[in-house]
């Protein structure tokens, strides 16, 4: 759905703002508006119609109403909900104060394709790949199994320079940062900035119905940064069969054992776990069990769960230990999952082939001929 402004019609607010009154010498900074009364007036006027109209305030849902959820980017508007009714109430109140071109089911939005199957939704960004690879020049580059090679440890003076253009590097890595968004097992090799940007167009991100269920898989790699010996941090969380939060990252400080490394990593999840958790409260849904995070390293688990062994970690920041703390008030669990079940480790290091393949699509990171073949998980993950 696109909007434009209709002439002379204000925006659908509740209460509406007095209009500053604009000179010449109009202001360039806050510290400039705030020397004016009139401009004061006015950012007086705008706090205080979005205070009324309860703009900075969260409220839970009443029960037995409808959740409509509304998405907007300057003239660009997502709708969806749970009632098709308060959809369309919500699409006719916007008919009336704006001119709107509704474009029907969503299938395009900020660069993301956007395909409905029988199995779920399937969001991929063919065409966004395209631009990036005739933008570098690699459209003719061949293909390989995996971003990055496994054996490679790349450091800041190896090699000769990818780009010569300084700037056109920049703005790749940027646009593959953004790609990450539904190809969530190329976040390591994309934060490594690295070189190897021909990848396969037709994958993307699949989403499915099933168990309102929120798990989450933890990994490091200890002093993996050659440079100044940090670890590498990455997990990712589950609702459900879907990922809805990832991440690859470089730790803060420096790391004294793999066990460390790993219970940073553990800290990091549980707060994105907890996130997830609040928001889907919010909207009205619980989970259906105690969440669970998945951790292959046993002396991190037994970290979280024994608050005896402290010794190996007493010198780690407070506010880490609140993995514990969730743990014994039964919050969430930590458990041992095999370092070959573990997803995240795709997040942190480059791996082989086939583990790539495999956490690939453990990550839902499919082509949309296999949508028809995936298994929606209806149980607990067991290892």
């Amino acid at each position: 759905m696109i909007t434009r402004s209709k002439l002379g019609i204000f925006k659908p607010k509740a209460f509406l703002t007095k209009a500053a009154c604009l000179s010449d010498d109009t202001p360039s900074d806050i510290h400039e508006v705030m020397k004016h009364e009139c401009w004061q007036a006015a950012v007086h006027s705008e706090l205080q119609a979005l205070l009324q109209n309860n703009t900075w305030s969260l409220s839970p849902l009443p029960a037995n109403h409808k959740v409509v959820l509304i998405i907007v980017y300057v003239d660009d508007i997502v709708i969806t909900g749970s009632s098709n009714d308060e959809i369309g109430s919500i699409v006719r109140q916007l008919h009336s104060k704006f001119a709107l071109k509704d474009m029907g089911q969503l299938n395009f939005f900020l660069g993301i394709e956007v395909q409905h199957t029988l199995q779920g939704v399937f969001l991929s960004q063919k065409k966004y790949i395209l631009e990036i690879l005739t933008k570098t020049a690699m459209l003719g580059a061949a293909a390989t199994p995996t971003p990055m090679v496994n054996t490679s440890k790349l450091t800041a003076s190896d090699g000769s320079p990818l780009f010569v253009d300084v700037q056109l590097y920049r703005s790749t890595v940027g646009m593959l940062q953004y790609l990450c968004l539904t190809r969530p097992q190329l976040s390591f090799c994309v934060n490594k900035l690295s070189q190897y940007m021909n990848l396969p167009i037709d994958h993307g991100l699949f989403f499915s119905k099933g168990r309102v269920e929120v798990v989450g898989y933890s990994d490091a790699d200890w002093a993996s940064s050659l440079e100044d010996r940090r670890s590498t941090t990455g997990y990712v969380v589950y609702l459900g069969p879907n990922p809805v939060a990832w991440c690859s990252k470089k730790q803060n400080v420096v790391s004294r054992s793999s066990s460390e490394a790993e219970y940073r990593s553990l800290a990091n999840c549980v707060s994105e776990l907890l996130w997830v958790k609040q928001l889907i409260a919010e909207i009205g849904l619980s989970a259906c069990s105690t969440p669970v995070i998945w951790c292959d390293n046993t002396s991190a688990v037994s970290i979280a769960e024994n608050p005896t062994h402290h010794a190996r970690i007493k010198h780690v920041e407070i506010d880490h230990h609140f993995v514990r703390e969730k743990v014994l008030d039964g919050t969430l669990q930590v458990n041992y999952v095999p370092s070959s079940k573990q997803i995240a480790d795709v997040l942190t290091k480059p791996i082989t082939p086939i583990y790539f393949d495999s956490f690939r699509q453990a990550l839902r990171v499919i082509t949309q001929n296999d949508v028809c073949k995936i298994s929606i998980n209806k149980e607990p993950r067991e290892y």
